[in-house]
């Protein structure tokens, strides 16, 4: 049977956007004006929920894998420029909808928003806050690179009222991490799940990928082991794509020894075989959750 789904998985093997991803890129062009924002803003029932995203699209440096919007910023100031015109944002989003919103939902992506010094991080919070009505049950989440949890962004985070962190792990061999310019030793991520829970954030996302050169079954397991370790909440598996025609640095990974689609089956088996064996629930393709989880609930209740 297991032959038999991996022949069948690979006969329609084809390169196509994440299922997650929705409108994918691919909806946003010329076609769709300001004045079509706008319109979808206000046409949001003022007592129905909202989910706000807000994006920081600043590292201090660049993943190989990486297909984020992203750049490099080695010092403040771009930084700062950008945040100014957030808050500017903020206000102007917040006035084209029809009252103050209750907000439901807010995630923090990029990039790496734990850039963010914890003063300008506060300072952001402080602009939602204002122009947004964060609901008691809310979810605010951040995505988090474990190399820049120190004590005091994370003791911020809590004052700020982050209830959720995922955690960018993505493999914890570093010959892998080495290959894909990130260099990550897995205490990190161990200390920033411990100092998270210290400061009363039990929400905790790890972040994985497969497909990454060097990855064998043998190593996505010992990861997969590792990494559970941390106890998280969630694991997010996700498959690196390669798409150097729209990413130019992904052609620094051109020359190495990237799975193909046979081996990239046998990895996500491997890791989602374990994940399964613990008692991770899988929701869609690529997302496991306790099944204590807010989202696990949901999925069976059908409401996700």
């Amino acid at each position: 049977m297991e032959d038999f789904m991996k022949d069948r998985i690979l006969t329609f093997d084809a390169a196509a956007p994440r299922y997650t991803s929705y409108p994918p890129a691919t909806a946003f062009h010329a076609g769709f004006t300001a004045e079509d924002y706008e319109c979808w803003l206000s046409a949001i029932p003022a007592d129905e929920p909202v989910s706000l995203y807000v994006h920081i699209p600043f590292c201090r440096q660049l993943c190989y894998y990486c297909g984020c919007h992203t750049t490099i910023a080695r010092k403040d100031e771009r930084i700062f420029a950008y945040i100014n015109d957030l808050l500017k944002e903020l206000s102007l989003v917040a006035g084209k909808m029809s009252g103050t919103m209750n907000l439901r939902h807010l995630h923090f992506g990029g990039g790496s928003p734990t850039i963010l010094k914890p003063s300008v991080f506060a300072k952001v919070m402080q602009a939602v806050r204002e122009n947004f009505n964060i609901l008691p049950i809310a979810e605010i989440a951040i995505e988090a690179d474990p190399r820049q949890m120190d004590e005091a962004r994370i003791s911020c985070f809590a004052r700020c009222g982050i209830n959720r962190i995922s955690l960018g792990v993505q493999d914890i061999d570093q010959k892998v991490m080495g290959a894909v310019n990130r260099a990550q030793p897995f205490h990190l991520s161990w200390k920033a799940a411990e100092l998270c829970r210290l400061y009363g954030i039990r929400n905790i996302n790890l972040d994985l990928m497969y497909g990454l050169p060097g990855q064998t079954v043998q190593s996505i397991r010992h990861t997969v082991e590792t990494v559970l370790t941390l106890k998280p909440s969630r694991i997010a598996f996700f498959g690196y794509a390669h798409v150097p025609w729209m990413k130019k640095h992904m052609d620094m990974l051109g020359g190495l020894d990237l799975p193909d689609s046979s081996l990239r089956y046998d990895l996500y088996e491997a890791g989602s075989s374990i994940l399964k064996d613990e008692g991770y629930l899988p929701v869609g393709i690529d997302h496991f959750v306790r099944p204590s989880d807010n989202m696990a609930k949901a999925l069976g209740n059908r409401t996700l």
